[in-house]
């Protein structure tokens, strides 16, 4: 029980350790952005020269949105920290949840070429947390492009079922020449949107790793769900429509039941 209880503190004291790393890293970020914001009203300019007014508006710009960028990575890190942060398990469907995530990452960084591949047999329905996988892919986006100079970002996704359970696992890889940092093993240790990952993913007792291997960064996440039997995509989706999940109890046993519209090319078949 002792050993128990020195290996939970030990626990706490990394975790503060971490979130100080990045804390400290962040506020020199913000006191950089400040600055520059704070010195632009007394900075001298050539109002006559068009284009350099327009370097000058499209620099503030810039580090405006950083800023904001970096305040929201800030409150999203605290959220981790909360006690209402849990798990909120449901059945889902996997395709759906990864075509939602694309949209949203395409419509983040129009200069940023972003695919999700998505494998043949991607499962059709597992039970597990799919808001929270779609925050960790959304912070291994905007991660990537904090610490890389990428235009296309290729997120691989695969699904290994075993037994009863489904591995999930989606990753990314950046060339080292790419990098405007430079990697080191605690990387995901000082970028505050690796931070909020790693904890998404040890809440969802996943894996999160960044690992370096010749010229290539590659990162990582794999998540446990699991796996709903029976169901399975007839047809690679056209379109995305909203559906109806029922549930009935039939003697004794949990039955879905898809209620689809005529637009949706697709149909889930038990």
């Amino acid at each position: 029980m002792q050993k128990e209880i020195n290996y939970q503190k030990e626990q706490v004291e990394i975790s503060k350790n971490i979130s100080n790393k990045v804390i400290n890293t962040i506020s020199d970020k913000l006191s950089e952005h400040i600055n520059r914001i704070s010195t632009f009203g007394h900075k001298k300019i050539n109002y006559d020269n068009i284009e350099e007014v327009k370097k000058e508006v499209t620099s503030m710009q810039k580090f405006a949105l950083e800023y904001i960028a970096n305040v929201n990575s800030l409150m999203e890190l605290s959220k981790t920290q909360s006690e209402g942060f849990e798990i909120t398990n449901t059945n889902y469907e996997p395709l759906q949840m990864l075509e939602e995530t694309e949209s949203l990452l395409k419509t983040k960084n129009k200069s940023v070429l972003v695919t999700i591949n998505k494998n043949s047999d991607i499962p059709a329905v597992l039970y597990g947390d799919p808001t929270k996988i779609k925050q960790a892919l959304l912070h291994l986006y905007n991660g990537v492009l904090n610490i890389s100079k990428v235009k296309n970002i290729e997120l691989n996704t695969s699904y290994l079922i075993v037994g009863g359970l489904c591995r999930f696992k989606a990753s990314t890889e950046i060339d080292t020449k790419d990098l405007n940092i430079e990697y080191t093993k605690d990387l995901k240790d000082t970028v505050i949107d690796f931070e909020i990952i790693d904890r998404i993913i040890k809440l969802l007792e996943g894996k999160f790793i960044i690992v370096q291997d010749k010229d290539i960064v590659k990162i990582e996440i794999s998540i446990d769900q699991k796996y709903i039997e029976g169901y399975y995509v007839k047809e690679k989706v056209k379109s995305t429509t909203n559906k109806k999940i029922k549930y009935k109890d039939l003697t004794g046993k949990k039955v879905l039941i898809i209620d689809d519209d005529k637009q949706r090319s697709d149909e889930l078949m038990h």
